[in-house]
């Protein structure tokens, strides 16, 4: 493809984007104006849309304006994406909660992805438009993501993001990062304060869902010091919201640790040691039975590692299938060794 085309793409792109801040009709010289290209390009690029249907042209009024056409395009999108709208619904929650910015952020490659928000109620306050993506170690809601990377493909994503973050001081050390996020790892959440604005401080923790195969964080950020006032009771908002959010199967599979290596993971989470479920009744003469519990409870202490915050939401819903599974085996094998010395012994 020539680098015309793609410059073409790239532009029809802006001028949906300029509408979509504008939201007003605009003459092609006010779009070249705006956008900074020329008037002869400009001119062939509005036609060009206009004949796909994508922007109207008021012929007397000599402006154009963006066709339902173009709603067309994303409409379907959020449902897609967040499904029953629970996720939706937690982001609202902690809005209204807490009136400060709050958004879900997911990994897109190398870069950390606002792909839904609300914009903070409060008088002095940060702004994010939606859709905006920057450099995933840029942002304490990436470095959550990071988190649930096994070390080889963290290491690899901390490279590629620092040679796409132009400013040499903005690039991080991968000793750094690492230190963050066991930190993140061991509480369940991330904090930090000047990043990515100066003054500004955010608050994230993985929501326990999947979106389009990858994992997404549910966080608030507005000013640093109206966040040291209030820090617990955003906390806690923010902890309620992820737990309104009910746990996808997905999550569970693609997240448990397991110790003997069996399976490739990044050793995210999750049962932790107040929540391990509790041991179960053996039978004593039931050797395979016996072998198998063994095998989940050293399982389930496996999974005692990060994001304890999650603890609650995943593995023991599988642990709970298991048990259940495993007691009605053992009533049956009762059941049925009772009826053959009935059958043998007589009543």
């Amino acid at each position: 493809m020539s680098e015309t085309k793609v410059k073409s793409a790239a532009r029809a792109f802006e001028v949906l984007e300029y509408f979509r801040i504008g939201r007003q009709p605009r003459s092609m010289s006010e779009i070249a104006t705006g956008l900074d290209y020329p008037l002869s390009s400009t001119t062939v690029l509005l036609k060009t849309l206009v004949k796909l249907g994508y922007l109207n042209y008021d012929r007397r009024a000599r402006v154009y304006f963006p066709t339902t056409k173009v709603t067309g395009l994303g409409e379907w999108i959020p449902k897609t994406l967040f499904g029953s709208g629970q996720i939706i619904d937690a982001l609202n929650d902690l809005h209204a909660e807490t009136g400060e910015g709050i958004f879900i952020g997911a990994k897109n490659d190398i870069y950390l992805q606002y792909i839904q928000t609300r914009a903070s109620i409060q008088a002095l306050r940060f702004h994010i438009e939606e859709g905006t993506i920057r450099p995933i170690t840029k942002s304490v809601a990436g470095l959550v993501l990071l988190a649930t990377l096994p070390m080889d493909k963290l290491e690899n994503t901390v490279r590629r993001a620092n040679i796409a973050t132009p400013k040499v001081a903005d690039r991080v050390k991968l000793k750094d990062i690492s230190e963050q996020i066991e930190q993140i790892r061991q509480q369940g959440y991330g904090y930090v304060e000047d990043m990515p604005f100066e003054g500004g401080a955010t608050l994230a923790m993985l929501l326990p869902v999947l979106v389009q195969g990858q994992p997404i964080t549910l966080a608030l950020g507005g000013v640093a010091e109206r966040f040291r006032r209030n820090r617990d009771q955003y906390l806690s908002a923010l902890r309620k919201a992820v737990r309104s959010v009910r746990t996808d199967p997905d999550f569970n599979n693609r997240f448990r640790s397991n110790c003997d290596g069996r399976r490739s993971t990044a050793g995210l989470a999750l049962v932790p040691v107040a929540h391990a479920p509790p041991q179960r009744p053996r039978l004593a003469d039931n050797t395979a039975t016996q072998e198998q519990d063994h095998q989940d409870q050293d399982h389930a202490l496996c999974d005692q590692r990060p994001f304890p915050e999650l603890g609650q939401f995943v593995v023991q819903e599988d642990n709970r299938r298991r048990t259940d599974h495993r007691t009605g085996e053992r009533a049956h094998s009762t059941q049925q060794g009772h009826q053959n010395n009935l059958a043998r012994d007589g009543p």
